[in-house]
């Protein structure tokens, strides 16, 4: 029984290996197979055709050759079921608890990304490629919006670290508490070699790189004298080809042009002091804490949850080359 979904490089068929046979030689059609459970959280079933709808859109981050290898297919079901999952006992506790997202709330996130997008046109043909409709992928934003929502609602418990727990941090990580080595950096890009030697030649000639970055520089920090900030020396940067250190007025041939670079000042390495370093252990024990009472809640949810998994009939589902049927 063969279930079609459009795949990157052609077509994929999610499968199931054989009709099942149910009762005296009897079998079931395909649309009756789609039909069936193949796992239940309380009242919240996903059925066969389901699992493969979903199966088919995540294998479409792979290759036909990755997207049939068998741990591939095994990873990507365990996935699904434990999205499922996750989901199932988050709605299901949101509604005890009348954790709702509101329709004003889901049309304004509607509203926010379809921006992101050119034209309707554009946004309706991202949602074609993804074979969605509109009232599918809406329903899926709303998924994530209320478990958003559960999540907040979780963390309100959640205390803030205290002075002595951020001290204690901080001894016990003080080597990993860093102030990186930087250079504070101004650029110019130019498009071509040419256009670089003239700057350089300007520059030589005393001319002000800040008025030559924000005259000549293509790219938008120009607009600001060319100041990128305080950059990190690291062997290998964003910024160039070539690694630190780099020369007053060195020209380098990168992916963004001909840049042109002055350093402004510079700055050593050295360990942060516990002042320094407070907003970042506090960010950290926080997410922590935070990790630890949802994974909490998630597992006394998952205990107290109903759950049925039908692994016979997810073992069969699998995915076929359309040349193979």
């Amino acid at each position: 029984m063969i279930f079609k979904k459009a795949f990157a490089s052609g077509w994929v068929l999610v499968a199931l290996a054989s009709p099942l046979v149910i009762a005296a030689g009897c079998t079931r059609t395909a649309r009756d197979i789609r039909q069936l459970p193949v796992i239940k959280v309380n009242e919240t079933v996903m059925t066969a055709g389901e699992f493969s709808d979903r199966l088919a859109d995540r294998l479409k981050l792979f290759d036909d050759l990755s997207a049939k290898d068998s741990n591939v297919l095994k990873r990507t079901k365990k996935l699904i079921v434990q999205d499922f999952i996750v989901q199932s006992v988050t709605q299901h506790w949101a509604k005890r608890h009348q954790i709702f997202v509101r329709k004003e709330d889901l049309d304004s996130e509607v509203n926010k990304i379809r921006k992101e997008y050119p034209d309707d046109i554009a946004f309706r043909k991202s949602l074609a490629d993804q074979g969605l409709t509109f009232d599918a992928w809406e329903e899926r934003l709303r998924v994530t919006l209320l478990q958003e929502l559960v999540q907040e609602t979780l963390m309100k418990g959640v205390a803030r670290p205290s002075s002595d727990e951020m001290k204690t941090y901080y001894s016990a990580h003080r080597s990993e508490l860093q102030l990186p080595a930087a250079l504070h950096i101004r650029q110019i890009v130019v498009a071509n070699e040419a256009d670089a030697d003239r700057i350089r030649a300007a520059l030589k000639a005393g001319k002000s790189f800040a008025a030559l970055a924000k005259k000549f520089s293509i790219t938008p920090e120009g607009a600001n004298g060319g100041d990128l900030g305080w950059v990190e020396k690291t062997p290998q940067n964003v910024f160039s080809a070539k690694p630190y250190p780099l020369k007053q007025w060195q020209v380098v041939k990168s992916a963004y042009g001909y840049q042109i670079f002055q350093i402004l000042e510079k700055r050593s390495g050295r360990p942060l002091t516990f002042e320094e370093a407070k907003k970042r252990i506090e960010r950290q024990l926080l997410a922590e804490s935070e990790q630890t009472v949802y994974s909490d809640w998630l597992e006394k949810q998952v205990l107290k949850s109903h759950i049925y998994k039908n692994d016979s009939l997810i073992d069969h589902i699998y995915v076929q080359d359309r040349s193979e049927n």
